[in-house]
């Protein structure tokens, strides 16, 4: 079971961390091979930033390189879409 953890910059939405959750859960969940309910994510805004960005930490049973590249894209791409950054500005990494 995959733990992640997403810590972003201050958001006005109050729904913006369960979009997320869902969303970085759905990401994981196809190259995974789990089902999203298997992945547990934990959003933490930040209260305070410097700067547009995030950052995702990832632990749990490390997969093929290959299987980890694919959640690591899809995780990134998940995290940007939802907060509306490039790709570039979110940060992964493997715990």
């Amino acid at each position: 079971m995959p733990w992640i953890t997403v810590t972003t910059g201050p958001h006005r939405d109050p729904e913006m961390p369960s979009r997320l959750a869902e969303a970085v859960a759905a990401a994981v969940a196809s190259p995974a091979d789990l089902a999203p309910s298997d992945v547990v994510v934990l959003v933490q805004v930040a209260t305070a930033a410097s700067g547009p960005g995030a950052m995702v930490a990832m632990s749990g049973r490390v997969r093929g390189d290959s299987v980890e590249e694919s959640i690591r894209v899809a995780v990134r791409e998940a995290v940007a879409g939802q907060l509306g950054l490039d790709p570039d500005l979110v940060s992964h990494v493997r715990l």
